[in-house]
């Protein structure tokens, strides 16, 4: 990542402290019911925004997540319903589906145009055939990725599952999206390489 001219912010730590709070929320949420659990997860989140400011850390990610947790927590602890703390990673990923392929029909791939904002190496893409593919690609691979990812945590959540959807999340989470960027690196990499640029 750091080869393309982005923020190496794509760690193991990172990926672990904003899965904790899910976590959190299904182990407790079994023992102590609904309304705890969701606050135990808020207050596990909190902990890891505090943490990172004590070590002087980017606290970005973390402090995103923690709105993520806090409506979340609103939804289960508000309707009393465990699933309802898995909603909005439901409502997330139609939504960043419906954006990903739409900027692919309006020819603007949203990959593209953001890694061209954040990332001077691919500033023209646009310009630059092969690349401007690679980045329609990797965003239909992502668009796709969203909405089905985002249909199977629908299935078992209106079939009142959270054990399924508290372990769909999980394992179609931070497991897949790494495997994702891995490939979309590949891609880019395939883009410059065809162009004659050392990636």
């Amino acid at each position: 990542m750091k080869d393309l001219g982005l923020h190496p912010s794509f760690t193991l730590r990172g990926l672990t402290e904003s899965g904790l709070p899910s976590l959190v929320f299904v182990l407790a949420f079994r023992g102590m019911g609904t309304r705890p659990a969701a606050i135990l997860s808020l207050a596990v989140a909190l902990v890891i925004v505090v943490e990172r400011l004590a070590r002087r850390k980017r606290v970005t990610e973390a402090v995103s997540g923690v709105f993520g947790v806090v409506l979340a927590v609103a939804l289960s602890a508000g309707t009393g319903q465990a699933k309802n703390y898995f909603l909005p990673e439901v409502v997330a990923g139609i939504v960043a589906s419906a954006v990903l392929l739409g900027s692919l029909a309006l020819r603007k791939p949203l990959l593209g145009v953001v890694l061209g904002a954040v990332a001077p190496p691919f500033k023209d893409w646009r310009e630059r055939p092969d690349l401007r593919r690679a980045f329609g690609h990797i965003t239909l691979v992502a668009g796709v990725w969203a909405a089905v990812k985002a249909l199977i945590l629908l299935g078992f959540y209106l079939h009142d599952d959270v054990d399924l959807l508290a372990g769909a999340k999980l394992a179609l989470g931070y497991p897949v999206l790494g495997v994702l960027v891995l490939y979309y690196i590949r891609v880019v990499k395939r883009a410059l390489s065809r162009e004659g640029i050392p990636a």
